[in-house]
């Protein structure tokens, strides 16, 4: 069976998720369940009762108010990020930029 957007947004809404997303990376298709940490185990657990592979459960920073950065800007934030992967103590970066322009600096997060 082949699930699809119609099928998880029921589940989500009843695991109480605030958001169902279909994402495709690299040909795979996956969906994401975002919810608010304290239910992270429950919706896993539940998930897997209910028969879905769960591939990941974790913990992820997420911009509650993202911004838009031009150009400019952008380079700026990508020779930052440059910056701070030389420093051996920073293990990833979180920022609040859109993602339209994050697309660019994204690997500078990894």
């Amino acid at each position: 069976m082949e699930l699809s957007c119609t099928l998880l947004f029921p589940v989500g809404i009843e695991f109480d998720c605030e958001d169902v997303t279909l994402v495709e990376d690299a040909g795979e298709k996956y969906f994401e369940l975002i919810c608010d940490l304290v239910r992270l185990q429950n919706v896993e657990h539940k998930l897997v009762a209910r028969g879905f592979n769960v591939i990941s459960a974790e913990v992820n920073m997420r911009a509650l108010h993202t911004i838009a950065i031009d150009e400019s800007d952008s380079a700026k934030v990508e020779k930052f990020y440059s910056f701070l992967q030389e420093d051996e103590s920073v293990k990833q970066i979180f920022d609040n930029i859109e993602p339209e322009v994050e697309s660019t600096t994204a690997n500078a997060s990894s």
